[in-house]
């Protein structure tokens, strides 16, 4: 379990870790709270489309950073939805992303879950909650969160002093790399997400749209429940194609393998 942070106490690397940022030392940070992921989290779902098992691959590999993976029932994979036509949605992607999140809620008030994470299989965790995820577990234990997101997904330093925040609901958060339902808000995000994909493109009640504005836009009709994010962020969107959208470079397998490489080795450096 991760070790607790006093009050006052700023975050830090464990003792003895090198306080560079190169590509060898991030991959190097790893740690168990998979008990205070159980603790907080009734399930965690994974969702992935079964022709991309290189990025479930990859999710499988940060999951055992922390001590988690989907041999048992508490991690959970879903099949991504991969739809046929665009429709009058904003892309096939934005559709197939909405439509996975959605059958994720569904899932959990089927199953009678009670606070839920969504784990898009692009996530990679953050050098700063793997060097020090105790002040991010603490806050998720105690706040009194029914809407969570992991963070916004760019690059920060370790530097950067630790904030728990309670979003307002015009603050804008993208992407859904790693996001949480708790309560009676899983039953009203799934109502929501539905209404949303059964009005027309333009409807002023908010037709089709990218998963994350939908939330967004949920949150705006329900201030009431309120939203839990991070400095520095808990999470971030790894680099790579689109699931269900790809570029014509990633269709070619020999080439997906290439690019998935440089594409780590940019974020590393």
């Amino acid at each position: 379990r991760a070790r607790l942070r006093r009050p006052g106490e700023r975050g830090r690397l464990p003792a003895g870790a090198p306080q560079g940022s190169g590509a060898a030392f991030r991959e190097s940070l790893s740690v168990d709270v998979s008990q205070d992921f159980a603790q907080i989290f009734e399930r965690i779902y994974v969702i992935n489309l079964d022709s991309r098992p290189d990025r479930l691959r990859g999710l499988e590999a940060q999951l055992k950073r922390v001590g988690l993976s989907l041999d048992g029932d508490f991690v959970r994979r879903l099949s991504a939805v991969r739809p046929a036509a665009q429709g009058d949605w904003p892309s096939i992607g934005a559709l197939g992303c909405f439509m996975s999140h959605l059958e994720a809620l569904r899932a959990a008030e089927a199953d009678g879950i009670g606070s839920l994470c969504i784990v898009e299989d692009d996530l990679d965790f953050t050098p700063a909650f793997l060097a020090d995820p105790a002040p991010y577990l603490e806050a998720l234990k105690a706040r009194d969160w029914r809407l969570f997101h992991g963070g916004e997904t760019r690059e920060v330093t370790r530097a950067v002093p630790f904030r728990a925040l309670a979003l307002r609901p015009e603050e804008v958060l993208n992407c859904t790399h790693l996001v949480g339902f708790r309560g009676e808000a899983i039953g009203e995000a799934r109502r929501f997400l539905e209404a949303v994909a059964s009005r027309p493109a333009g409807d002023p009640e908010g037709g089709p749209m990218h998963v994350d504005g939908a939330y967004y836009t949920f949150r705006g009709r329900r201030p009431e429940f309120p939203m839990l994010t991070f400095e520095p962020p808990m999470g971030m969107q790894r680099p790579s194609a689109s699931d269900v959208s790809p570029a014509w470079h990633d269709r070619l397998p020999f080439l997906r393998r290439g690019l998935a490489v440089a594409r780590r080795l940019r974020q590393a450096f």
